[in-house]
């Protein structure tokens, strides 16, 4: 299984805050459990991006990031209610330091099966990748280490956002 789920519409203002974003998230949150049934659901208002690629990323040239959590799906929102900006979160994978360098919007979510995946989908060249080989062995670099027994196979369920408007922190 494989699916994209749209949060908000760039195109239309009102959908970055507001009713529709909140409508567009319990949508998304009503539909996973159907589609992913052994995944629970989890929010968190922030990306995580590495330091090494993070001036990319706010530059608006790496518009996907890819995550995961063994059993979980994680849906991104703010910390306000309406709000679909979320924290961006500079990290290392070596030190526990986190810096808070911006905001972005989370525009779309695609969830599916690691073999399920498009090796067309936008997400594997707008995370930084060249193919989908590569993107599963970054996940596996990135998270493997941190559920060492529940490391990435065919059958684990993986995330990627799309997102739009990233600010920088003044």
């Amino acid at each position: 299984m494989f699916r994209e789920y749209p949060l908000i519409d760039p195109f239309i203002e009102e959908t970055k805050s507001g009713r529709k974003y909140a409508q567009a998230l319990q949508r998304a949150a009503a539909r996973l459990p159907i589609d992913f049934p052994h995944s629970s659901i989890e929010y968190e208002n922030e990306v995580r991006i590495r330091g090494e690629i993070i001036e990319d990323f706010l530059a608006g040239n790496l518009p996907w990031t890819v995550r995961y959590k063994p059993g979980v799906i994680r849906l991104l929102k703010g910390k306000a209610p309406l709000d679909s900006r979320v924290n961006v979160i500079q990290t290392s994978l070596f030190s526990p330091k986190r810096n808070l360098v911006g905001y972005v919007h989370s525009i779309k979510v695609a969830v599916g099966r690691v073999r399920d995946w498009s090796k067309d989908h936008p997400s594997i060249r707008g995370c930084g990748c060249k193919n989908k080989r590569e993107m599963i062995d970054l996940l596996k670099r990135l998270y493997d280490h941190s559920y060492p027994s529940n490391p990435i196979t065919d059958d684990s369920v993986i995330q990627a956002y799309e997102h739009l408007f990233p600010v920088r922190k003044k």
